[in-house]
């Protein structure tokens, strides 16, 4: 359906069965055009956009779906794929999953789901699987270890010792189950630590990793930090050994954050302080990176091969980057040198992820730097790295979610999106049908007080929705504004949801010491999450009174920032 078309419904009033029919046929026969992750990613999120209006559509194109994945067992599976397919048919999804030629990966891609939902029976079964499994991605690793690790930590541990790995990652995973799990099983983590600390403790560990994390905890108003990758690690399991064995001598490798964990006793505190520290991804080389900048009079056809050349794999977004900014460039230059790098580093480097690059490259989240200066791709060049991206994208087939994000920045930013892409059109569709189902959307989420509460029954109030958890700091930080902000509103019409994914005892420990007045809302299975596609958290969305979505506060909010929501949902209306 056209621009023009999609206006008329919007004016309309509520989309009727036979709009979003029509809405539904028009994706379709884009997806039909996409590649086949593309095609089946567009078609499961349609299927489940429209199940509650038009369930025999939505079923129609479920079928489409398997028919698909019938005719293409070498389906590349996403997050995305699997979380919408095993949400449209909760019963035999995990046999059409793992029924697809990459088992290692469709095994991966079922553990993380079934952890984020919190069914961790299932997501242990599959993951005790996965380790009997010779042919086990290296990719699809880390989950499979975070998962064992919360059910059988020394399981776990003696399959990462027998992996003679000295990345970082898998250990990190590894690590985080061992977090989950050593309140309750005290004894099998001391067991894992010691399996695992010889090959953590290996100066060589983690040498190799593309990312450099460094981690601060605060233990007793005291902080202890770490930089790098072994000794992030290594912090960890110093604090879980010191809660678990606190008369026991500090080991060697403990030695560097022996004055804080003198101060450390008893567990009560120790899972919060190991959750709610601080991880900072040196994503972009930091200052001072070790490569000489590619001459910005180079052409174009010099830029690849000297980055190739002089610049270290870490750095060479950044080497792009600066050749980008150094001068004003014509937009075809540009389009066919950001295609150019993403191509050559989705074939050169093991590791790279092109998606990512592209993200970074036009810092989409504003949080990169370089040689502390902030990365901003100027207005005159980011439609070319946008359609370089788009183009990318469909040809790689391989992440669908990133290619939704570059289209929703492109539309944000007024960009005009290529309308040679089917994959892109039929997000572009996808995008503009959800907004115009969201004043029939609904949900039904138990409370933290016990009654069910609807947001259908809020119609006629503004309703912010907020999205938080209790090991999330800056969420934690922001609930007194949103508190603020309730009680100067809420007798003019405003209702707050404050919706956690968490389960109930967990965030009515937090709420006996700290107190709220709006209602806490329970989603463990993640429905309203994905309703409105929530990653990161907090986020906030402020809804007019018909519902609409006003306005999306992406971060911690403050009083101010939450007021202006509130009256941006009320001009809206």
């Amino acid at each position: 359906m056209n621009p023009i078309g999609l206006l008329l419904l919007a004016l309309a009033g509520p989309i009727s069965d036979t709009e979003i029919r029509n809405q539904t046929r028009s994706i379709e026969a884009q997806a039909l055009k996409s590649p086949p992750a593309m095609s089946v990613d567009s078609l499961l999120e349609t299927a489940m956009l429209v199940q509650p209006y038009v369930p025999e559509e939505s079923k129609r194109l479920y079928n489409l779906v398997l028919k698909q994945a019938r005719a293409q067992p070498e389906l590349r599976l996403t997050h995305t794929i699997v979380k919408r397919w095993t949400t449209l048919d909760s019963d035999e999804a995990d046999k059409h999953i793992l029924g697809l030629k990459n088992r290692s990966q469709a095994l991966g891609l079922l553990i993380s789901h079934y952890l984020r939902t919190q069914r961790i029976d299932r997501a242990g079964a599959l993951a005790f699987e996965a380790m009997r499994t010779p042919s086990l991605a290296p990719a699809d690793t880390p989950v499979v270890l975070q998962t064992a690790a919360q059910l059988n930590p020394v399981k776990a541990a003696e399959h990462f010792a027998g992996m003679s790995t000295s990345l970082g990652e898998p250990a990190r995973s590894l690590v985080n189950g061992l977090v989950e799990a050593f309140p309750d099983r005290p004894d099998e983590v001391r067991s894992a630590i010691e399996k695992i600390l010889p090959v953590v403790a290996d100066p060589a560990f983690g040498s190799r990793d593309r990312e450099m994390i460094s981690r601060t905890l605060l233990v007793n108003g005291k902080e202890a930090s770490a930089k790098g990758t072994r000794a992030s690690l290594l912090l960890m399991m110093a604090v879980m050994e010191r809660c678990l064995s606190p008369d026991a001598a500090l080991r060697e490798a403990y030695q560097p954050w022996s004055e804080v964990l003198q101060t450390l006793h008893g567990c009560d505190q120790t899972k919060k302080i190991l959750q709610s520290g601080r991880t900072r991804f040196e994503l972009a080389g930091g200052s001072g990176e070790p490569y000489r900048p590619v001459p910005p009079d180079f052409t174009p056809w010099q830029v690849i091969p000297e980055i190739q050349r002089s610049v270290p794999p870490r750095w060479q977004l950044s080497a792009l980057w600066r050749y980008l900014v150094a001068k004003p460039r014509p937009e075809a230059e540009v389009e066919d040198l950001v295609g150019t790098f993403l191509k050559w580093s989705e074939t050169a480097l093991p590791e790279s992820d092109p998606a990512w690059h592209t993200e970074s490259l036009l810092n989409l989240e504003g949080r990169l730097y370089s040689g502390g200066e902030k990365w901003i791709l100027p207005a005159t060049l980011r439609p070319a790295v946008f359609h370089a991206a788009c183009k990318v994208a469909e040809r790689m087939d391989r992440d669908p979610e990133r290619l939704t994000v570059l289209t929703e920045a492109m539309r944000k930013e007024k960009i005009r999106p290529p309308k040679e892409i089917p994959s892109v059109q039929a997000r572009l569709e996808l995008l503009s049908l959800r907004e115009l189902l969201e004043e029939r959307f609904d949900f039904n989420l138990t409370s933290l007080a016990g009654p069910t509460r609807s947001l259908k029954a809020e119609r006629g109030k503004v309703v912010l929705i907020n999205f938080w958890a209790t090991w999330c700091a800056p969420c934690l930080a922001e609930l007194p504004a949103l508190e603020a902000v309730y009680n100067e509103f809420r007798e003019s019409g405003l209702e707050i949801f404050s919706v956690t994914d968490e389960p109930k005892d967990v965030a009515a420990r937090h709420l006996e010491k700290n107190p709220l007045s709006f209602p806490i809302l329970l989603d463990p299975q993640r429905k309203v999450f994905e309703h409105y596609r929530v990653q990161g958290i907090p986020q906030t969305f402020a809804l007019n009174a018909e519902g609409a979505i006003a306005a999306h506060l992406n971060g911690p909010q403050t009083e101010a920032q939450l007021r202006t929501a509130v009256e941006a949902a009320r001009a809206s209306q």
